[in-house]
C-alpha cells in the first residue's frame, strides 16, 4: 500500500452586496451586507456582479463595484497583474431592427486603436435596452494603450451606444 497526499488551491468567487443606508443630511445611519452568490469562475461572478450593478441603477440607486483578491490567472502565475489590465464598459443598448419594425439581437465589435492601428477588440452579441457594464479583459497582462475606438457591425440596422467608464 502507498498513499499520497496533495495540495491543491481551491479559487471561488463570491458576490456580496454592502447596503448602506443614509439620512436626508446624508450621515450614515445603518449597513448590511448579503452574499448574491459563490461561483467558480471569476468572469461569471463579474458578470453577475456588473448585472447586479445595472440592476441597481435602473432602480435610481447609486450602485458601484469593485473586485478585490487575484485573479485565477494570478494565483498560477504567483503575480498580480498590473494596473489596466480591464476596462469597463458601459453598455447603454445593443439592438437591431428587423424590417418589420421589430428588435432583434445585434452584434457589434469595439475596436481600441492606437495612432489608427487597432490594438485590441471586443465583441458583443445579444439584445439590451438597458444599461449594464461590462468589464473587458486582455489576456496579455495589461490591457494595451489606445488613443481611440470605436465600434463595428457588419449586421444592418444595428444600434449600439456605449461609455468607457475610467
Amino acid at each position: 500500500m502507498s498513499t499520497e497526499y496533495q495540495v491543491r488551491p481551491v479559487t471561488r468567487y463570491v458576490v456580496t452586496r454592502y447596503e448602506a443606508t443614509s439620512n436626508n443630511d446624508g450621515s450614515q445611519v445603518g449597513a448590511a451586507s448579503s452574499v448574491i452568490g459563490e461561483f467558480a469562475n471569476g468572469h461569471i461572478a463579474d458578470d453577475v456582479a456588473d448585472g447586479m450593478v445595472a440592476k441597481d441603477i435602473a432602480a435610481g440607486i447609486i450602485s458601484l463595484r469593485s473586485r478585490h483578491g487575484l485573479s485565477l490567472g494570478e494565483v498560477i502565475s504567483g503575480k498580480q497583474s498590473a494596473e489596466g489590465a480591464s476596462l469597463l464598459l458601459l453598455v447603454k443598448y445593443l439592438y437591431r431592427i428587423l424590417p418589420e419594425g421589430d428588435l432583434a439581437g445585434g452584434e457589434v465589435t469595439v475596436v481600441f486603436t492606437l495612432k489608427g492601428r487597432p490594438v485590441f477588440s471586443e465583441t458583443i452579441s445579444g439584445k439590451t435596452l438597458s444599461p449594464y457594464n461590462r468589464r473587458i479583459r486582455s489576456t496579455e497582462g495589461g490591457f494595451p494603450e489606445f488613443d481611440a475606438h470605436h465600434w463595428v457591425s457588419t449586421e444592418k440596422d444595428t444600434q449600439f451606444s456605449y461609455d468607457l467608464i475610467p
